[in-house]
């Protein structure tokens, strides 16, 4: 692509790759499409974009929002390959994304390939906009879109390319606005969490708050439930942590999968949700990166059946 000076801002030291993924479904390692803009000194000098096979089915659900279908990607480079190859191309290079999402995409994707991850070091540019722009809380939120449109950007939303140029234009506008260095944008590093103690056979009545296995699949998602479900909700509870997730009893902004009982009632208008549906509603249309799934996606999420 040719470099465009419209986007980002002059800004001295500030080099990053920003990185989009589309995927097929709920897993975020099913990549399908995939997004890199370089940043220096502020300004936009390259982009590519591909598609990926990642071997899987499609959720309509996903397709809905970028449009991919398992046919559009019938010929595409296959997803292990694309990881391969991936990893060396970013190298040393500071990595940014809007939300945790696309990070814990390229963990996952790894994790399915038996690739290492690099300790990459990460912006995440939903959290730069709740500093840079305060005031957007109560306009609408910090969607990529919203801070976007604020900002006068406009772009092909949910294209992995077109949003990894917003999302690196983002973050120099927001640096050469408040001063920031690349330095103090990095996200610092999680501590490792504890490990899983081994469950109880019984489980009380009620779904408690757990830790997820840090070996597990899913670690660093964290898990809500609501409505009926099939099975009992200890049971799925324990499925969840035994994944990795990080059981909550609420939604917070720390949330990041929401499971609703029966067919994924938000798929259906005359559906009544509960609280806790409307509350991550809510949250996701603010920016904040949660997921809501039904009791079958959350099945093959977690590996069950």
């Amino acid at each position: 692509m040719i470099p465009d000076r419209r986007i980002g801002a002059d800004v001295p030291g500030l080099d990053f790759i920003a990185i989009d993924v589309e995927t097929a479904n709920s897993d975020p390692g099913t990549i399908c499409q995939v997004g890199l803009a370089t940043f220096r000194d502020g300004r936009l000098t390259a982009g590519w974009k591909s598609l990926a096979n990642p071997g899987c089915d499609f959720h309509h659900g996903n397709i809905a929002i970028h449009g991919i279908r398992k046919a559009d990607v019938a010929g595409a480079m296959l997803l292990s390959d694309i990881m391969r190859n991936l990893h060396p191309a970013l190298g040393a290079n500071v990595l940014v994304s809007h939300s945790s999402f696309d990070r814990r995409a390229l963990a996952n994707a790894s994790a399915r390939f038996d690739l290492p991850m690099p300790d990459y070091r990460w912006i995440d540019t939903l959290s730069v906009a709740r500093r840079a722009w305060p005031e957007l809380k109560e306009r609408g939120g910090y969607s990529l879109g919203k801070v976007c449109r604020f900002l006068g950007h406009d772009f092909a939303h949910h294209d992995a390319l077109a949003d990894a140029i917003a999302c690196g234009h983002l973050l120099a506008i927001a640096a050469a606005r408040t001063g920031w260095s690349i330095g103090s944008l990095i996200t610092p590093p999680k501590p490792p969490a504890k490990r899983l103690e081994a469950a109880s056979p019984r489980f009380p009545a009620a779904v408690r708050a757990r830790s997820g296995d840090p070996l597990g699949h899913l670690a660093g998602e964290a898990i809500v439930f609501s409505g009926d479900l099939s099975l009992p909700r200890e049971d799925a509870a324990g499925m969840a942590a035994r994944a990795g997730c990080r059981v909550m009893t609420t939604v917070g902004y720390r949330t990041t999968i929401v499971v609703v009982g029966g067919d994924h009632p938000s798929m259906r208008a005359d559906a009544e949700k509960s609280s806790k549906h409307r509350k991550a509603e809510d949250l996701a249309a603010e920016g904040y990166p949660i997921r809501i799934i039904g009791e079958g996606e959350f099945r093959s999420l977690v590996g069950g059946t």
